[in-house]
């Protein structure tokens, strides 16, 4: 995030001769500045969720699939037919 906000203040320096570009890109740094917001608030928001110390048991094991054998095609001299 920190390299698209530097970005746009470069742009913004380079296009400061032009209003319409100015103005357009000033805007483009607010919404930076607000999603950089919502990702600062949700990540201080994870990082201080407490973690519980202790966890439930893992399920028991299930075998959901049955061992199929492998067998080789016959063979033939002609695979068009």
């Amino acid at each position: 995030m920190q390299e698209a906000r530097g970005k746009v203040q470069q742009c913004i320096l380079v296009a400061d001769k032009d209003a319409d570009w100015r103005t357009a890109l000033e805007r483009e740094a607010r919404i930076l500045e607000t999603v950089n917001a919502a990702y600062e608030k949700e990540r201080l928001l994870v990082y201080v969720q407490p973690v519980s110390g202790t966890t439930p048991p893992a399920p028991t094991g299930k075998v959901v699939v049955a061992v199929v054998p492998y067998k080789a095609p016959a063979f033939s001299d002609s695979y068009f037919l």
